[in-house]
């Protein structure tokens, strides 16, 4: 225990006090404050000393041309702004904003309606919240920056007029609708971070032409890919282990899909609707459905559809029925060897120009294969309206 006799000194030490409490209540205080900076309204989230950090939302939205400040300075404090907030420019009209690099979170429905028709997220940002970009109907062209980890569940739904998406590696979080009805989108690239697609990820993107899917991916969700009308090719990465209900119903115009041999579950109704699809070729055993008695995975789709099962496969000749399994019609292919070799082209003026190691193979339908008798990397062969499949593997 200290012992103060000083008068003089006890009354300094009470002043210091009464001093240190009163700046740390207005410390306290000054949380949660806002105030306006020409077209902007800040609230302070953090305040220590002469610093600290806000959120920002819009305060005029008749404003054209916005720019957001990396600081901000009100009553002596330079603050930091590390947040665009809830709501922040719902229904804005501006055509276009800069977000700085001191900006770590874009939080719920900040841009929800509003009129961008671009926008470049910087790599300061880790997080982008649900519906962060929802409804942004004029949005052609969005740039995600290389840090973010989290893209929330339906973060650009709606982007009516989005053209193409390329999510970064260091995502590793996509949400649920992510791209839900994006009518425009022509292609997307998901990156290496990426293990699960969501439920309803791309559902009712009609236009999509191109998705690039990395190995990472274990999982397509229920819907994933539903009523993606214009996809005429996918190729599923050799980790997927499950196919949820509905994950490509709709993909009408999809003629054919390989299944990974790692693929162990499929859901109900998986390609329901796919008016073209004619070939479905299996690597592995014989998945299990998740289906309905009465229902299954290839609802409304040609009567002439045929199941392609590796050859000699146990699981698959004890299902198949009358030559028939999901009530279409099945036929044993040989899968690419595992043990596939390197193939790499160029393809310019017609003329298809093949590096490759180990013997090279071809195919019309991707189903038979016949050696490329001496055929020597690097190979040429002319492509008009045909269509071949090569593939190298070693050995004969």
């Amino acid at each position: 225990m200290i012992k103060i006799s000083d008068h003089k000194t006890l009354g300094a030490v009470c002043l210091a006090a009464s001093l240190m409490m009163l700046n740390a209540s207005q410390s306290q205080a000054a949380v949660g404050n806002k105030f306006i900076e020409g077209d902007l309204e800040y609230t302070v989230l953090t305040e220590d000393g002469s610093s600290g950090t806000v959120s920002v939302k819009l305060n005029n939205y008749s404003a054209q041309n916005v720019s957001i400040p990396s600081t901000v300075e009100n009553g002596g404090i330079t603050y930091t702004v590390t947040t665009i907030g809830e709501y922040a420019f719902q229904h804005a009209q501006m055509p276009t904003i800069t977000i700085p690099d001191s900006v770590i979170t874009i939080e719920y429905a900040a841009f929800a309606g509003c009129a961008l028709q671009y926008i470049t997220i910087p790599d300061s940002v880790i997080t982008i919240s649900n519906d962060a970009f929802y409804s942004c109907e004029s949005m052609t062209n969005i740039v995600i920056g290389n840090n973010v980890k989290t893209i929330g569940n339906y973060a650009f739904e709606e982007c009516e007029d989005l053209l193409s998406i390329t999510i970064p590696d260091s995502v590793t979080d996509l949400g649920e609708n992510t791209f839900y009805k994006c009518k425009s989108l022509k292609s997307a690239i998901i990156g290496d971070g990426v293990t699960i697609i969501g439920y309803g990820t791309f559902s009712g993107c009609r236009s999509l032409t191109e998705i690039t899917i990395p190995n990472n991916v274990t999982e397509i969700d229920s819907s994933a890919f539903t009523s993606c009308r214009g996809l005429t090719n996918i190729t599923l990465p050799n980790r997927l282990t499950s196919i949820g209900e509905y994950a490509f119903a709709e993909c009408s115009s999809l003629p054919n899909i390989t299944i990974p041999e790692t693929v162990t579950t499929i859901g109900d109704h998986a390609f329901m609707g796919c008016e073209q699809l004619e070939q479905v070729y299996y690597k592995g055993d014989l998945p299990k459905v998740d289906s309905y008695p009465w229902s299954g995975i290839y609802g409304a789709t040609p009567e002439t559809l045929i199941s392609y099962y590796p050859n000699d496969n146990a699981s698959w000749k004890a299902a198949i029925v009358d030559g028939q399994w999901q009530t279409r019609g099945t036929a044993p292919w040989d899968p690419p060897s595992p043990a596939t070799a390197k193939l790499s082209y160029d393809y310019q003026n017609g003329v298809l120009t093949l590096t490759f190691t180990g013997t090279l193979y071809q195919s019309a339908n991707s189903v038979n294969w016949t050696k490329v008798e001496s055929a020597v990397s690097p190979y040429q062969v002319k492509i008009e309206k045909e269509k071949l499949f090569f593939r190298s593997k070693i050995g004969s």
